[in-house]
């Protein structure tokens, strides 16, 4: 999985949604415009269009991923500000609403899926909190390259006198944003320029997406401002504040069901010579990246690395990116005590898992050093596949959020995003998502857009689902090389050095999550814990070495090496169930 800027792309787009809804509530937001010199996709929204031009920048005006999200986040808090001392006072006049708002505050900007409506189609029907009798239609006039969709809702019965219901409306082309307050039939006009073959074919066949947007103003506005200051002053600062990380173990507590208890001893110094080539370290770090990853991956690590001996000093190799905390790019190995020491500055909370005598006596050393320094040091952070190393399942990977876990993300907005992502910023598409969905079509060369990726997989009777959860293969070569996040990589070393023995051309480490290589039951649990881990975190099947706050690894050692594992598993919190085969 994911280190922390992979996610932080993911999360900008997101808080582009709603900063946008924010942005669409301004009086003119009913007028609608196209900015066809500014946007290579279609915003039928000024507001929309407004937040854009004055808040976004391409990821090709940075340096980093860093940079880029540090920028973005600081323009999207910029403008969420001046909206906080209104939503303050509609909520505090009801205390029973502010006490539900603070019990979950985080995320609740993501709109639900309602359904998709095609021109021609019959209509489509739902319930909706104020309008529960609502219907749409959808009819498709094409001048040439150029197609109006015009969408008829019919919204009756509302459920209160000042009630209403806020859409978003997208195709992988274009979108737009209206709130309705009054019953009766509407008409929203989404206006496409310069279709091309595979933009006709996704409206023919997907239509326009209708998303609710579930919280009123305030407690959305108020929940993208709890959600961004999980990040933000850990993105500013070498060290988490501990106000941070009190907000992330209030999320990881009320979000993915991990309770993390206070340490009293914090540094448990491990002599190296303790320490053995393929050596597992998991790495949390309460900075609203790890502990979104956590979420999402049912793991209680966000990030993993291995030790290596070369050349008889001990390395930690890793697959990150330079940050503020961290001060080196790609794949690396750092010594050991520089490792610790830069680990203690930034935060981190550590755990080592040091491999079973059946496994170090199956791992050969030489080998995984040898493939470590041919194929893997020097690497860039594996950006490509992230996605695909967590997506296997149509939509159990997909968080949802508490308490009902009704609302969750869902793939036809993950789809919407990734087109008009592509249309508007092909450095990100390029690095996060388009080189890996055209190798699923077979084309490649990565230069197929992601519309039209979806056009040729329509043509092999593939949806974005199936499409989406076709496993990674680790012989894929990216256009700057192999792609490997962090877990991948670990699990790659243990397969260079024959750690998985007969299987070994049967298991994709790019499938990897880091509950996947922690769970695998590779890991010594029978040589007592040495003294000071045990002074330290009493009863702990593992020694954590580094950290403020005890780590919590469920299935830890629990599962045996098979064919094709982890290329089929769910991780819905709070349980996180998983069949057996998976």
């Amino acid at each position: 999985m994911a280190t922390k800027t992979t996610s932080l792309l993911w999360f900008g787009l997101l808080l582009t949604l709603f900063a946008s809804f924010s942005i669409a509530k301004q009086p003119n937001f009913h007028k609608k415009a196209h900015f066809d010199a500014t946007f290579p996709f279609d915003v039928n929204n000024r507001g929309l269009a407004t937040f854009f031009e004055k808040v976004y920048r391409p990821l090709s005006s940075f340096k980093s991923v860093n940079q880029w999200f540090t920028g973005f986040l600081s323009g999207v808090t910029d403008y969420v500000k001046p909206f906080l001392s209104t939503k303050k006072t509609v909520l505090e006049n009801n205390k029973d609403k502010r006490a539900a708002a603070d019990a979950y505050p985080y995320w609740k900007f993501i709109p639900e899926y309602i359904a998709q409506v095609t021109p021609q189609s019959p209509s489509v029907s739902w319930s909706a909190p104020c309008f529960t009798q609502s219907s749409a239609k959808a009819v498709a006039v094409q001048n040439g390259a150029d197609v109006q969709v015009k969408v008829t809702l019919v919204l009756e019965k509302p459920s209160s006198l000042f009630c209403y219901d806020y859409y978003l409306f997208a195709t992988m082309s274009g979108l737009t944003l209206d709130t309705f307050l009054l019953r009766g039939e509407h008409t929203v006009e989404l206006n496409f320029k310069n279709m091309t073959e595979a933009d006709k074919y996704d409206l023919t066949t997907n239509g326009v997406r209708i998303f609710r947007f579930i919280a009123g103003e305030p407690e959305a506005v108020e929940s993208l401002y709890q959600t961004a200051m999980l990040f933000v002053p850990a993105l500013l600062n070498q060290a988490v504040p501990e106000a941070t990380q009190q907000h992330n173990l209030n999320f990881l507590s009320s979000y993915a069901g991990l309770n993390l208890e206070k340490r009293t001893i914090t540094d448990v110094p491990l002599n190296e010579s303790e320490i053995h080539s393929g050596d597992f370290f998991g790495v949390l770090r309460l900075d609203g990246l790890d502990p979104m990853l956590a979420w999402g991956m049912g793991a209680g690590t966000g990030h993993t690395t291995v030790a290596l001996w070369i050349d008889g000093a001990l390395y930690i190799c890793e697959s990150t990116t330079k940050s503020k905390y961290w001060p080196t790019d790609g794949i690396q190995k750092t010594p050991y005590q520089q490792w610790i020491k830069q680990a203690k500055a930034a935060s981190y909370n550590v755990v080592h898992l040091p491999l079973s005598a059946e496994a170090r006596a199956k791992f050969d050393e030489k080998k995984a050093v040898e493939w470590f320094h041919s194929k893997a040091l020097g690497l860039p952070y594996g950006f490509h596949n992230m996605l695909f190393t967590w997506l296997d399942t149509a939509k159990d990977n997909l968080p949802c959020l508490p308490p009902g876990r009704t609302l969750c993300l869902s793939p036809q907005l993950v789809q919407i995003l990734a087109g008009l992502v592509d249309k508007y910023d092909r450095s990100i598409s390029q690095l996060m998502f388009n080189q890996a969905l055209n190798k699923r079509v077979g084309h490649d060369k990565p230069d197929l857009s992601t519309v039209e990726v979806m056009y040729e997989a329509g043509k092999q009777g593939l949806n974005w689902t199936q499409l989406t959860v076709i496993p990674e293969q680790d012989e894929w070569v990216y256009n700057d090389g192999y792609s490997m996040v962090c877990d991948v990589l670990v699990c790659e070393t243990w397969k260079a050095g024959g750690l998985f023995g007969a299987y070994t051309d049967q298991i994709q480490c790019t499938e990897f999550t880091n509950w996947d290589a922690y769970s695998l039951n590779i890991f010594d649990t029978t040589t007592p814990r040495a003294a000071a881990c045990d002074a330290a975190d009493p009863g702990m099947p593992y020694c954590q070495i580094l950290g403020d706050y005890r780590m919590v690894l469920t299935g830890y050692n629990s599962k045996n090496p098979f064919p094709h594992m982890a290329e089929k598993c769910p991780s819905l919190a709070p349980d996180y169930n998983r069949p057996a085969d998976c």
